[in-house]
């Protein structure tokens, strides 16, 4: 099945640089491999703080008394600062790629990007602000009314819900592969030209 191809985007970093190209709508997998890669960059970085006071913990049985011991803490805790100080960049580069250019790593990696419906460049409010933490807000939001009117399984049920309503609105191609966090922030998701 062939996918429409009604987009323009712009590409280029300054202004005087900016050039229009024809783009496709991105396809289903090439989202879902973007969206695994980001989740591994996040797991991976969030592991190295834990590191250091995993292998203190197993080392030292939980006890903390001699000098070997207090070097493992004093090695566990800069781990865990250090592991602290990559989150930080890590979401910072994250933000910087997505509000410049439409892309997270992963969508980097897998040559996709976000644009809004006109060709356009969403920026941090669309890409950021919009598509990420507005949508997650919205979803905790209705997913705590439920929870406290039904139970946890009320909001179990509706974060599964919201994710499992996205992942069948990547696969129909007549609606763009647009997702509900596409259609609240006006934007598409393309393929960037080889």
């Amino acid at each position: 099945m062939e996918e429409r191809n009604n987009y323009i985007g712009a590409v280029g970093v300054g202004r005087s640089d900016i050039q229009e190209i024809e783009v496709t709508v991105a396809g289903a997998g090439d989202r879902i491999l973007a969206a695994l890669l980001n989740q591994l960059f996040t797991f991976l970085i969030l592991l190295v703080p834990f590191v250091g006071l995993i292998a203190l913990v197993i080392k030292n049985e939980g006890r903390i008394g001699s000098g070997e011991e207090m070097f493992g803490l004093l090695f566990g805790m800069t781990s865990f600062w250090v592991g602290l100080a990559g989150i930080l960049a890590y979401t910072v580069v994250q933000i910087y790629y997505m509000s410049r250019d439409g892309q997270s790593l992963g969508k980097k990696i897998m040559r996709i990007r976000v644009l809004k419906t006109d060709g356009r460049n969403p920026g941090f409010v669309g890409t950021v602000l919009v598509r990420e933490i507005a949508w997650s807000v919205l979803v905790a939001i209705i997913a705590a009314v439920i929870g406290l009117a039904v139970g946890d399984n009320g909001e179990n049920a509706i974060n599964l819900l919201a994710f499992l309503a996205n992942f069948v609105l990547l696969f129909m191609v007549k609606r763009d592969r647009r997702t509900l966090y596409d259609m609240m922030a006006d934007t598409v998701v393309v393929k960037l030209p080889k």
